[in-house]
């Protein structure tokens, strides 16, 4: 989590422009604006606080507590990885493309992947789970937090988010891309498996988790890009859909 802190902050500050239809013209206010406070800094802020300051529970909640004695792996996939890809792909989408909704959009992804890392920061450590390779003897407390995995969270959310991105915003055929795009992302959750990080549950709850809240953010910030800057929240997530119930006021 720190390392995701350090380069999402420097990510941000090296695109310190406005997203006013594809200006670019430095402006402070978007460090701040469409979203950015309440799903951007909180989350993490928030998830490093629990990081640092939570320990996961002492007994698993709803897992077998005998589940685990797998030998470690002598390597892994880096969290650190997933953060820089994140912010790679955010910046490709202000490098390569024209489109007037690019800088909403890189900041829409780190948006999902931070605060899709604050839930999985929240949920790890209630649920406790033990990772395949923990024992009682070791004193790491991560490895009694397998439950959801992080790696396919993030994985998930930066494959999602760009999908939607090249499929409503960059001209072409993309097949090709998509499925490279979600093979990499399965090989990264895979190997979280494969290397008795994780059990085939976490990585499918991670998966969905960060898919799903790349979609919610994608729709946002594709609300505002479209100038559909609403004052309630169904709307904005679902542009062009007719709300008759429920509204939940506020500006963003």
């Amino acid at each position: 989590m720190k390392v995701t802190l350090w380069v999402l902050l420097v990510t941000l500050r090296a695109v310190n422009a406005r997203a006013d239809g594809g200006g670019g013209k430095p402006d402070r206010s978007y460090l701040y604006d469409g979203g950015a406070v309440p799903l951007l800094w909180i989350p993490l802020v928030a998830g490093l606080a629990i990081d640092q300051g939570v320990t996961p529970r002492s007994t698993p909640l709803l897992f077998d507590a005998r589940e685990g004695g797998a030998a470690p792996s002598s390597w892994e996939v880096p969290g650190w990885s997933l953060a820089v890809a994140g912010v790679g792909v955010a910046g490709l989408y202000v490098a390569t493309s024209d489109d007037s909704s690019r800088w909403y959009h890189a900041k829409g992804l780190v948006e999902a992947m931070a605060t899709s890392s604050l839930v999985v920061s929240i949920v790890k450590p209630v649920f406790g789970r033990h990772r395949p390779d923990w024992t009682a003897a070791n004193s790491d407390s991560t490895r009694a937090e397998s439950f959801p995995s992080g790696h396919a969270t993030r994985a998930f959310a930066i494959a999602t988010y760009s999908a939607l991105y090249l499929h409503d915003h960059v001209p072409g055929d993309h097949a090709l891309a998509y499925a490279g795009m979600f093979t990499g992302a399965a090989l990264v959750a895979g190997e979280r498996v494969y290397h008795d990080r994780h059990f085939v549950s976490d990585i499918a709850a991670g998966s969905l988790l960060g898919a799903t809240t790349s979609y919610l953010i994608y729709r946002y910030q594709d609300a505002r890009a479209s100038g559909q800057r609403t004052r309630d929240w169904a709307m904005a997530l679902s542009p062009g859909a007719r709300v008759s119930s429920l509204f939940i006021t506020g500006t963003f």
